[in-house]
């Protein structure tokens, strides 16, 4: 009886280290494919997510991966809704290669890289990771569509030498354009011009 509680104990507890790994985005996903990134955060998160969902009807939440390093209990917060329940997260700096690799980026389609706002970043630093993250994700992936936010158009030249699909400056466009820029279509370079 008492060997039989301590196996059951060892097998309850193996998989309640999963699933807090997985909550705490700590854990590499497996086996996902054709699904879309979106790296950094901010405040009024969930309203860009959730117009990411409106603009993209052909991504469900469970194909959305977020890559960030959000403070404490944000993400548990957005994962409380009933709509965001089935998002994926990865916790960690999205311009590192090892944590982009969890994210499964050798089979994501789209990403979707907005202005970091985790930590105390300047906005010098906030887009200088933006281009960092865009140069990683090209190297890593060719074939994924990249649309990214900057703060500055000083830095558009650089994402333009990243290969970057999509660049948003923020002075020019609404979250809501975020979010359409994210459907791949190239719609904010189309109203820019």
């Amino acid at each position: 009886m008492l060997l039989l509680s301590v196996i059951t104990g060892k097998i309850a507890s193996t998989f309640m280290d999963m699933q807090i790994k997985k909550d705490k985005g700590l854990k590499k996903l497996k086996s996902m494919k054709g699904h879309f990134l979106l790296c950094g955060w901010r405040p009024v998160f969930d309203k860009i997510l959730d117009s990411v969902l409106n603009s993209n009807p052909d991504i469900t939440p469970d194909m959305i991966v977020l890559v960030n390093d959000a403070p404490d209990g944000q993400i548990e917060q957005l994962r409380s809704k009933l709509r965001f329940k089935e998002l994926n997260y990865i916790s960690g700096d999205f311009t590192d290669e090892n944590v982009l690799h969890r994210a499964e980026i050798d089979n994501a389609i789209r990403a979707l890289v907005i202005s970091d706002r985790s930590k105390n970043y300047s906005d010098l630093e906030v887009d200088s990771r933006t281009v960092l993250a865009v140069l990683t994700m090209e190297s890593l992936n060719p074939d994924l569509y990249i649309a990214a936010e900057l703060m500055d158009s000083k830095f558009e030249r650089h994402l333009q030498m990243a290969h970057c699909d999509e660049i948003i400056l923020t002075t020019d466009y609404e979250h809501s354009l975020l979010a359409t820029a994210s459907s791949g279509m190239g719609y904010s370079n189309v109203i820019r011009a």
